[in-house]
């Protein structure tokens, strides 16, 4: 397994962000497949709306992050995905 300094690049809606691969493998099943692989890189293929992507990175920062009715549905299909 990757180094826990290192970066997984995750591609969205055209942008990339980074996240630790320390915790990005421990929250996203796809991604440690991913890094088990020697992949760093990931990507969401449909768009994902701005304030669903926003709650999303912070998640993924281990930051605070709401969850509204308008991307409950949104945020649950990207953690399935």
């Amino acid at each position: 397994m990757a180094d826990s300094n290192s970066n997984f690049i995750l591609e969205c809606n055209g942008d990339e962000y980074e996240y630790s691969v320390g915790t990005f493998t421990l929250l996203s099943k796809k991604c440690a497949e991913l890094v088990k692989e020697g992949k760093y890189r990931g990507s969401i293929s449909k768009p994902v709306t701005q304030e669903t992507l926003e709650a999303f990175k912070n998640a993924c920062h281990l930051n605070p992050f709401r969850v509204t009715t308008s991307n409950a549905f949104e945020l649950l299909e990207l953690a399935q995905e």
